[in-house]
């Protein structure tokens, strides 16, 4: 860091930055992106395998969302992930920008909407109608 004429203390990276006038070799790291509360949930469950559960530290806890905090569980092991009393959506936002995820969702809704269908059908009734039309190829 320097000093300048004017008492103004200067970056000297930064100041050759300036000077060269070139900013294709810098990268700016976004520190904090307004997320959703769903699209923090999507990503936690999508890339990391892990959901959402709130941590009930006093009385009245849910009443004020900003100060609720939420345990990541691993759905592998039902094991806590990170601090054992939780993360606000506030401190979810941090970690995800630092990590550099989109604000939102490539994938169009309607794809999206087709996928939560076939993780909810159940199994055994598309077996059951497997089976059906299977005899009733027989005949």
């Amino acid at each position: 860091m320097l000093i300048n004429d004017d008492g103004i203390l200067i970056d000297e990276e930064l100041q050759e930055y300036f000077e060269k006038g070139d900013f294709s070799d810098l990268k700016i790291t976004p520190v904090y992106l307004p997320y959703s509360q769903w699209r923090i949930k999507q990503i936690l469950l999508e890339y990391y395998g892990c959901e959402l559960r709130p941590y009930y530290n006093w009385y009245k806890a849910m009443r004020y969302r900003s100060c609720q905090s939420y345990v990541i569980v691993s759905l592998a092991d039902n094991s806590i992930i990170g601090s054992e009393y939780g993360y606000t959506f506030e401190q979810l936002r941090y970690f995800l920008a630092e990590k550099r995820f989109p604000l939102h969702d490539e994938t169009p809704k309607s794809v999206r909407q087709k996928q939560a269908y076939r993780k909810k059908r159940n199994k055994n009734a598309a077996r059951f109608l497997e089976i059906i039309e299977s005899l009733g190829e027989d005949k």
